[in-house]
């Protein structure tokens, strides 16, 4: 786990603690115009780890701008290179060029 851990933070994830002794891994990527997942989550379960993709966008309402989740996937993984493979590559995902242009 301290291994999962170093290789986590070098990915620029942060790491939450809870009161039960659980904790979570948090990454900011960036704004919906230059990336396409704006959060990603990695949770311990068992022996396995769900990583959560998000993706939030802004729009505009009659009287102000919303954050809006937009899309989200989530996958478990049981073997931790395929973790930090997979969150390598989802996290340089741009958006296309429609999606740049509109949000």
């Amino acid at each position: 786990m301290q291994d999962l851990d170093h290789q986590l933070k070098d990915l620029g994830f942060d790491k939450e603690k809870k009161e039960d002794g659980s904790c979570k891994y948090f990454l900011f990527p960036g704004d919906s115009n230059k990336v396409f997942w704006t959060q990603i989550t990695v949770t311990p379960v068992g022996d396995s780890w769900q990583v959560t993709y998000a993706r939030s966008e802004n729009q505009v309402g009659l009287w102000k701008m919303y954050s809006v989740v937009t899309k989200i996937e989530v996958h478990v993984i049981n073997k931790v290179n395929n973790l930090i493979v997979e969150i390598t590559e989802q996290k340089s995902r741009t958006p296309g060029f429609l999606r740049r242009l509109c949000n």
